[in-house]
């Protein structure tokens, strides 16, 4: 039994130890940011899957919220496009789709994919294919952009392809889902135990890149803690509470 119970005054904590939730049989990569972001916040969203609550309307919040909407969402789709140019450019021996001759984002893919080519020798590249494995008892579900396999020596590498500014505020989410497809590759066995993996975060727009090697040891305890924040949904992230769509649920 859930040593945890909830009710109009919050979630309390039942007794002593931890115990597993009763989670969707299925979880995506993506869905794990809401843990990094709250305990609660992610008991809330996966677990009783309640739907954020709509404010009162405000025509000038409104405004401003549905301008804010759109810039987000042009952006999401323009990273949409540019990631499916980039996988399909390298199934085509790193040629850019036509859609993009002339346009402002030709020069950044051609550039993506030149400084992609350098591995082409050494790696066979595996490009937006689905990959399911089991993340401690649970099922999780996801895509990677890009994964490295050496054709004979060499690290295993995961590649994530961002677009907009690089910031420090979004690394934390990019790393953590990096990570977690590197301890993919060691459950489903593409990788040994005792072999590292390169993990490369690419912004395409600055042409900055971010790697760091890690090992099955230090990637599997980081995230074994990181994952028994879902036994407590009693915590929770109060520095993301202004941020945060279950503001009205969450009783602060």
């Amino acid at each position: 039994m859930p040593l945890f119970y909830y009710d109009s005054v919050g979630i309390h904590q039942k007794g002593s130890g931890e115990s597993e939730l009763l989670i969707v049989p299925e979880l995506s990569v993506t869905r794990l940011n809401s843990l990094l972001d709250c305990p609660r916040k992610f008991y809330l969203e996966n677990v009783l899957k309640l739907n954020p609550l709509k404010k009162e309307s405000d025509p000038v919040v409104d405004s401003m919220e549905d301008d804010l909407s759109s810039i987000l969402k042009s952006s999401a789709e323009r990273g949409t496009k540019i990631h499916e140019a980039i996988s399909l450019a390298l199934s085509r021996n790193f040629v850019v789709a036509r859609e993009f001759s002339g346009q402002q984002d030709e020069n950044i893919l051609l550039s993506v994919l030149e400084k992609l080519k350098s591995f082409k020798d050494e790696y066979e590249f595996i490009s937006e294919v689905p990959i399911k494995f089991s993340f401690f008892g649970h099922m999780i579900s996801g895509t990677p952009d890009l994964i490295l396999q050496p054709k004979a020596e060499g690290l295993y590498q995961v590649w994530d392809f961002k677009t907009g500014r690089l910031t420090e505020s979004k690394l934390g989410p990019y790393w953590l889902q990096l990570k977690v497809y590197a301890f993919a590759l060691y459950v489903l066995k593409k990788v040994k135990p005792e072999d590292p993996i390169k993990l490369e975060l690419y912004f395409v727009d600055e042409e900055k890149s971010l790697s760091k090697e890690v090992e099955y040891r230090e990637i599997a305890a980081e995230l074994s803690l990181f994952w028994s924040k879902q036994t407590r949904p009693w915590e929770r992230n109060t520095e993301h509470c202004t941020r945060c769509d279950y503001g009205d649920i969450c009783l602060r």
